[in-house]
């Protein structure tokens, strides 16, 4: 096998890793953005820096929760020399602050992906040998010019290396979103909302992911940063079963802050058809095209 190959396999095992650490390459290459994003999934597949008018990057990833989010934030800020951020969108999922990625699941994640890029695994403690395995799986120099060079020429998650389609493979099997009939649809938004509502018991993480949006948003305030918050869009199966309390949550978090904070909920609008999801939570490319100039329009005004 060619070192070529070799370096694709590694990158696709260490996919997300690559991809943020490449966003935080470039963002140092261009000596600063005006706009950086943060988010989980939901603005990985909704929104495609390509197609915003503004020069943007994105440090969404999937599971990703608000503690990496402000982490993301507060390296870009720290290597802004140039003052060039003007503005930071924190894209939330209804249940973000009740959402702690160190306490799931998918925790493994906190050493595989952030210790590497930020030497900071939450809630979670592991043994020196594996961070030290965590960090030399990536560490190559070789290896990571030629993912830097991958993401320079592709600076997306979405590309040649990943699709869209692979991450929802029996939605895909069956013909993608649109072609499932009306229960297969509601079934996989209840499934879903059904996850995402046992969230709401997390009090303790409601109160760290508050403290730490509020010192997020001073810290932006006092460099003149504009602060945004939007709650992507989802489907009407899954807008039917996910707790409708979460958005009055996510208001009186906002309502409750000293800054001036931009808000929207896209789902105020009836602006996505099936066409546009890859499931019931998430845009596919299509809906990731529609949604930038709604994105530019929101910031402008």
């Amino acid at each position: 096998m060619t070192q070529i190959n070799t370096f694709k396999d590694q990158l696709k095992k260490h996919y997300d890793y690559c991809y943020l650490e490449s966003m935080h390459h470039l963002y140092n290459l261009y000596g600063g953005t005006d706009t950086i994003i943060t988010g989980m999934s939901y603005a990985v597949n909704g929104i495609d820096c390509r197609y915003l008018s503004r020069r943007s990057i994105n440090f969404a990833i999937h599971s990703q929760d608000l503690f990496y989010d402000i982490n993301h934030v507060l390296r870009a800020i720290h290597q802004d020399h140039a003052h060039k951020i003007q503005n930071v969108i924190f894209t939330l999922g209804y249940y973000s602050f009740f959402y702690d990625l160190s306490l799931t699941g998918t925790k493994r994640k906190c050493l595989d992906l952030y210790w590497p890029l930020f030497k900071n695994m939450h809630h979670i403690d592991v043994t020196d040998e594996m961070k030290s395995q965590a960090e030399l799986a990536v560490k190559d120099p070789a290896f990571i010019s030629f993912y830097h060079r991958f993401f320079y020429n592709e600076p997306n998650f979405y590309g040649s290396m990943m699709s869209y389609e692979e991450t929802v493979p029996e939605i895909t099997k069956a013909g993608g979103w649109n072609m499932l009939n009306i229960g297969e649809r509601d079934e996989d938004a209840r499934f879903l909302a059904f996850h995402h509502n046992k969230h709401i018991k997390h009090t303790e993480t409601f109160h760290e992911n508050v403290s730490l949006f509020n010192k997020i948003t001073r810290i932006l305030d006092l460099m003149n940063i504009r602060i945004f918050v939007m709650i992507m869009p989802f489907s009407p199966e899954y807008l039917n079963y996910i707790n409708k309390d979460y958005r009055n949550i996510i208001l009186d978090v906002i309502d409750n802050c000293e800054q001036a904070i931009h808000f929207i909920d896209i789902n105020d609008y009836d602006l996505f058809c099936r066409d546009d999801y890859l499931n019931s939570d998430h845009l596919n490319a299509n809906g990731a095209k529609k949604l930038a100039p709604i994105i530019d329009r929101f910031m402008n005004e």
